[in-house]
């Protein structure tokens, strides 16, 4: 007869009450927690303090006074900023009263398992409606370039000498067989060796084929409705102009291609092109733009650019208008140019990163110049012009336009804090001259200052000019001759 056991009176099951309440415990942990730190985190960054935090990151990176309307993030959209400001200085805001940058959203769009795993990466951008502009006044104060340092020289290391011996043990001398007698004995002298066939070398194996390289995504900055412009304070017509720029630029990863598109460029007031659409490629670490052609009322230029995401972002910027004539062009003052032939070359290079870093120089070449200004016209042979940007500062370091009856020399600095100085000589016959002054100064009361040359036929007149193009600069008429101030308007 068999006995069954007796069930153990100490196990019991859990209650299913007590399941139930550890399932909706697993619900809040996993489900409630995340959505209740996830509404609080975007209640945090749309308030005034979590605004303020932010605003305050980015015032350490830029250096500058900056302001959020508005953040937000969640993991399908990624992190977004909207009304976003960078202030101008509080020494330029009066003359400049557009901030230095305006961007109506930034969004970015993270790789979430690179973050959990401490890599902040960038899938992608989107900038919306950014509008740059930058006075010329910031550019070497923003943000200092890095001194550049120099490699140590290599010291070459000396070989060392050959060690001598102080007592060196002499070598007994081999004696040579007397070629008379031969050798003294009758030994047998062993055969030679036969030949032995060379060894089989067997081929080289061939080289390991190198692993292929895993894809890299690649990422980008997607721009919508751009613009960019370089302006001085006080003066309201800007420097350089970018407009309506929209394309999707790569950045980083495997090598691709996009499109850019320009609405315009103007310099000094004046369109340089318009309408530009120009294809960009990407092979790391250069976003390049390869040289374009493009053609404007008739004249044809070239511009190219290259964007390296290397330390400091440094680029290059270069444009071309080739030797061709210049049917006419009218001026800011009023009057009308013609060139026979005109050719011209600029170049931008340096950090995006150390604006003080950025380089420039320009080139003009001019042949058979015709100016007209109200009922007078002059000609002239030949014209020059040479400008280059350095730490912020314009220098205009030769400038002329030479005739048979009138000839100008120049040439003028304008410092990043608006000082400024140059000076330009005419030389004419003393006639031509005081013509000239009458027309541009009716209401001076004393005669130039003119400087004698060695031919009597031919003056000259030196127009000194120095001062603040923000407030007023003054014109001296001859060494010691009279001084007029005018205004940045123009008026004396």
């Amino acid at each position: 007869m068999t006995t069954q056991a007796a069930p153990d009176r100490g196990a019991r099951r859990i209650p299913r009450r007590w399941l139930r309440i550890l399932f909706y415990l697993g619900i809040i942990v996993f489900v409630l927690i995340p959505l209740l730190a996830f509404g609080g985190s975007n209640l945090f960054l749309a308030s005034a303090w979590g605004r303020g935090f932010l605003a305050g990151k980015i015032e350490k990176i830029t250096r500058l006074e900056a302001s959020i309307g508005g953040a937000s993030w969640s993991p399908w959209n990624g992190i977004s900023l909207s009304n976003v400001r960078l202030m101008q200085p509080p020494a330029l805001r009066k003359a400049v009263p557009q901030p230095v940058a305006k961007i109506e959203k930034i969004r970015l769009e993270p790789v979430w398992s690179a973050w959990l795993r401490g890599h902040r990466e960038i899938r992608a951008l989107h900038l919306d409606s950014p509008k740059i502009v930058l006075p010329l006044q910031l550019i070497s104060q923003l943000i200092p370039p890095t001194p550049e340092q120099k490699p140590a020289q290599p010291t070459a290391t000396p070989e060392p000498s050959p060690e001598v011996a102080a007592n060196p043990t002499p070598v007994a001398p081999v004696p040579e067989p007397d070629p008379l007698t031969g050798p003294t004995s009758l030994e047998v002298q062993p055969s030679p060796p036969k030949p032995q066939p060379p060894p089989i070398v067997a081929p080289p194996l061939p080289p390991t084929p190198p692993k292929p390289k895993k894809p890299v995504p690649t990422s980008w900055i997607h721009l919508h409705d751009a613009s960019f412009s370089i302006v001085y304070a006080g003066i309201n017509t800007p420097i350089f102009e970018l407009n309506h720029l929209t394309s999707s630029l790569p950045v980083a990863g495997d090598a691709a291609s996009s499109t850019l598109r320009i609405g315009s460029m103007n310099c000094a007031g004046r369109t340089v092109f318009s309408n530009l659409k120009a294809p960009l490629t990407w092979k790391a670490p250069f976003l390049d733009l390869k040289p374009v052609e493009l053609e404007t009322d008739g004249l044809k230029m070239s511009l190219e650019a290259r964007l390296g995401m290397l330390a400091g972002l440094p680029a290059q910027f270069e444009y071309k208008f080739p030797a061709q004539s210049v049917p006419e062009i009218l001026t800011t003052a009023g009057s009308q140019m013609k060139l026979e032939k005109a050719s011209l070359h600029a170049r931008l290079i340096g950090l995006l990163l150390a604006p003080a870093s950025i380089q420039g120089d320009l080139v003009a070449e001019l042949e058979k110049v015709s100016v007209k200004a109200g009922d007078l016209e002059r000609d002239f042979d030949t014209g020059r012009l040479v400008t280059i940007l350095r730490q912020g500062s314009i220098s205009c370091v030769d400038a002329r336009l030479i005739g048979d009856d009138l000839s100008f020399l120049g040439n003028a600095t304008l410092r990043p804090d608006g000082r400024s100085a140059g000076i330009l000589r005419m030389v004419a016959p003393p006639e031509s001259i005081e013509n000239l002054v009458r027309r541009m100064l009716p209401k001076l009361n004393e005669p130039p200052k003119l400087t004698e040359l060695s031919t009597p036929q031919r003056v000259a007149l030196d127009l000194e000019m120095y001062g603040r193009l923000e407030k007023s600069i003054t014109l001296s008429l001859g060494h010691g001759g009279p001084s007029i101030g005018i205004s940045t308007t123009g008026t004396p």
